[in-house]
Parts: structure tokens; C-alpha cells; sequence
């Protein structure tokens, strides 16, 4: 689907589809600027049958971003994103707060979203103690990034589905990141 998708994209922009990636970001190639981000909106409601609303279309920054809303998918507003092992290296019970290493790209990634208005979740099965200290010890993110945490012992769907109804969102709206 997504090779299908990068080709169809390759076509639009007059570029070979091994230069581009999801992560292509607007702007990155020359072929991409605003004449040919409008026509890859008309492209993908032509070949897909979905409309890109209007107002979405400014917020599209990637490839990633015209493949997803392409795709008839709800739009995504937040990411709930596990920690051991995948926003750092490592499981902070184990190795402690200086034994664990973050994951530089990932976290760069997550910051970007959220300056975009996305909203960070943090879900772990840890001790909140433990979670903190991680969080304090790793650079470029902090707890003060997240809009709430679902750390304890419990089922870390049981967290989302409680973060979710504090937020007043549904299910669709999240994306989840886990090792």
C-alpha cells in the first residue's frame, strides 16, 4: 500500500519514487512546493475517493501525513508512547535513571508533533518514581511535554482508554508507539 501510494506521489511531483520516503517533508525536494502540494490534495481525493478537508491541508508536513489522511484514517491527536525501550534504551527499573540512553530521533520526532498540536501520552508498566526519574535524566523531552501519564502496573490499554475519557477523546484519535 504504501509503495502504491509512494508511486502515485512520484508521479504527481515528476520524481523517481526511490528519492522520497513517508518522511519526505514538504519543502525537502524542489518538485514539492505549494502548486504541487495542492495537486497531490486533488490526486489524492481523485485515486482514493477521500477529501481532505480544507483546513488539514496546511497541516500537512509529510509524505506520511498526505498518505494518512489519504488513507480515510481520523485525523491523529495524540500519541501515547510506552518508555522503556522505546523512548529511551533500556528499562529504567533495571538500569536506573543514568543507565538508560534516549533515543535522540525518536524523541526529535515526538517533539515535532507536538509543536504541530499533537498531544504526548506517556503509557508504562513502572513505578511512577521510576518513570519520573527516566524522564528527568534523558534530553529533549520531559515530563512537562506530556498532557498526562499512565504509569502504574495496569494494563496500558486500561491506561489509554482512562486518558482518552480525561481528554475527551476517542480511541481513533491515538496513535500507540511500543517497542
Amino acid at each position: 500500500m504504501f509503495k502504491e501510494f509512494i508511486r502515485v506521489v512520484a508521479e504527481v511531483l515528476g520524481v523517481r519514487a526511490e528519492t522520497i520516503s513517508l518522511e519526505t517533508a514538504y519543502g525537502e525536494i524542489e518538485e514539492w512546493d505549494s502548486i504541487a502540494h495542492i495537486r497531490l490534495v486533488m490526486e489524492s481525493a481523485k485515486r482514493y475517493g477521500v477529501e481532505i478537508p480544507l483546513n488539514e491541508v496546511a497541516e500537512i508536513r509529510t509524505l506520511w501525513d498526505f498518505w494518512w489522511r489519504s488513507s480515510g484514517k481520523p485525523a491523529m491527536k495524540a500519541v501515547a508512547v510506552d518508555l522503556d525501550n522505546t523512548l529511551w534504551e533500556g528499562v529504567v527499573s533495571e538500569d536506573g535513571a543514568n543507565g538508560i540512553r534516549a533515543k535522540k530521533d525518536f524523541i526529535a520526532e515526538l517533539k515535532a508533533l507536538k509543536e504541530r498540536g499533537i498531544l504526548l501520552v506517556a503509557l508504562s508498566k513502572n513505578d511512577i518514581a521510576d518513570a519520573r526519574a527516566g524522564l528527568k535524566a534523558i534530553e529533549g523531552i520531559g515530563e512537562e511535554d506530556f498532557v498526562a501519564l499512565g504509569v502504574d502496573w495496569s494494563r496500558k490499554s486500561d491506561n489509554l482508554k482512562r486518558i482518552a475519557n480525561e481528554l475527551n477523546l476517542g480511541l481513533e484519535a491515538f496513535v500507540f508507539v511500543d517497542d
